[in-house]
């Protein structure tokens, strides 16, 4: 094995850490089973790192005002980040307002790992994967402004993200391919839009897997599905979370749970068929859940309130374009409106989805309640049963 560690002051090669400013670390290497190792102390830290083969880069920057890091490995290859600083970009960048094509650590082939941890504010991760059975794992924790910018195009690939404290933090996920799954963890609050646009996850391929988990207020991400077999997981604990999901192919499935909190938004699109949809609000008030789907043979089930605490003030909006499509739930609690228009023969709001774990259609429990149903063309069912004082049903069949 050959193994090179570099340690840099101020340009010279030293035997110890380096304790300067405007440190550079250049490194090629080429053949297998090589190992380097960059540890830079100080501001303006730069490091470019190329590697091929079985290879291991280890690089470390602490106590920054700004560090770089251009990461280049072909093979099956290890690399392991950790910015502990403000103003880090993990990418090469001279400067911040450089396209993010130039920004880059790549690694290319297959079983290759990328660990990035930023603990600081205003921190950027920029990776590409080009194989299959690829991983990466990026942690931002501390801080606020952070961006993971991630790509993945194969097979069988992980991105693993955790964004933990702090404010306006965004991924920017994208996987190409069969099998690849995408889990985002997130604990904070105000991680919107901003000035570098919303969160996002986009899958193009089969049998994907995109899990989102958020903890805290006002947070905002998007799922974008295309492809067979896909599902999206969304867990939200909090308030006035919006989620936006949308899947365009056949056989897939939206998983979508608000924990706890109030003001919560799914907002939901599924094009195709045979797709399957849950949205559970187990614990809160006042979420809003609007479902458009256009296909056939599609399946939604609603529970509100079923998690022992009753949930009142949510506004369901469900449109759909098909025929032979499915719509059911249980909602309890006071104050809700659910509007449903279907366009389509044989469709159904109905008993006959026992798979589901249900029986009863739409089954509501509570006071003040308002429920809207509209079915066009032939062959439609409308079962509806509704408990409780001052509640109000309408349904329309032309």
């Amino acid at each position: 094995m050959k193994k090179l560690n570099l340690l840099i002051f101020s340009l010279a090669l030293t035997s110890g850490t380096v304790y300067a400013q405007d440190n550079t670390a250049d490194v090629n290497q080429n053949g297998t089973s090589n190992s380097a190792t960059v540890e830079q102390v100080g501001d303006q830290n730069f490091t470019s790192l190329s590697q091929s083969g079985s290879s291991i880069a280890i690089i470390e920057q602490i106590n920054a005002s700004q560090s770089f890091v251009s990461l280049g490995q072909i093979g099956t290859n290890l690399a392991d980040i950790l910015q502990n600083n403000k103003n880090s970009v993990q990418g090469f960048n001279d400067q911040w307002n450089t396209d993010p094509a130039n920004k880059l650590s790549t690694q290319e082939g297959s079983g290759n790992t990328m660990y990035i941890d930023q603990l600081s504010t205003w921190n950027q991760a920029y990776v590409d994967q080009y194989g299959t059975d690829n991983s990466m794992t990026v942690l931002q924790q501390g801080g606020n402004s952070n961006v993971a910018r991630l790509l993945q195009d194969g097979s069988e690939n992980t991105v693993n993200v955790t964004l933990d404290g702090g404010s306006i933090n965004r991924v920017k996920a994208e996987q190409y391919g069969e099998g690849n799954t995408a889990d985002v963890n997130v604990f904070g609050t105000g991680n919107n839009e901003f000035n570098n646009g919303a969160s996002y996850i986009n899958q193009n391929g089969t049998n994907q897997l995109a899990d989102v988990d958020v903890t805290g207020n006002e947070n905002y991400y998007n799922i974008d599905q295309d492809g067979t077999g896909s599902t999206s997981e969304v867990l939200l604990n909090g308030n006035q979370n919006r989620t936006v999901l949308t899947q365009a192919g056949n056989f897939n499935a939206i998983d979508a749970i608000v924990n706890s909190g109030d003001l919560n938004t799914l907002d939901v699109e599924m094009t195709g068929n045979g797709n399957s949809s849950r949205y559970v609000v187990e614990s809160g008030s006042s979420n809003d859940i609007d479902e458009v789907v256009t296909g056939k043979n599609n399946q939604s089930l609603m529970l509100l309130g079923t998690g022992g605490v009753l949930s009142s003030g949510n506004m369901i909006d469900v449109l759909r374009n098909g025929n032979s499509n499915y719509l059911g739930g249980v909602i309890k609690g006071s104050g809700n409106m659910i509007t449903v228009d279907q366009s389509g023969n044989q469709n159904r709001i109905t008993a006959s989805l026992s798979g589901f774990g249900w029986t009863d259609g739409i089954a509501i429990t509570g006071n003040d309640n308002i429920v809207n149903v509209s079915q066009l063309s032939v062959g439609n069912m409308s079962v509806n049963t509704v408990t409780g004082n001052n509640n109000s049903i309408t349904v329309t069949q032309n």
